[in-house]
């Protein structure tokens, strides 16, 4: 074998694995992209349902306090016997 086969061989070697080694790159830069996408994404749809339970949760407060008002004031209304 000439020494000139034995280099292009080499080089070719080299060559795809260098080609490789960057397609793996990208690859691995896209993958993290859209990891980082996902991970925001799910936060605002966490945050999204956090936020319509605690309006819930206000409600039953509300609600809550306007019963008892209710049954304060018809208690009072009642005539004592």
């Amino acid at each position: 074998m000439e020494w000139y086969q034995v280099l292009m061989i080499v080089l070719s070697v080299f060559g795809m694995g260098w080609v490789m080694y960057a397609n793996l790159g990208n690859k691995i830069d896209r993958l993290s992209e859209n990891i980082v996408k996902e991970m925001r994404d799910f936060h605002g749809r966490l945050c999204s349902l956090e936020e319509k339970y605690k309006e819930m949760e206000r409600k039953e407060e509300r609600t809550e306090k306007w019963q008892k008002a209710v049954e304060n004031a018809k208690a009072k209304a009642q005539p004592s016997n």
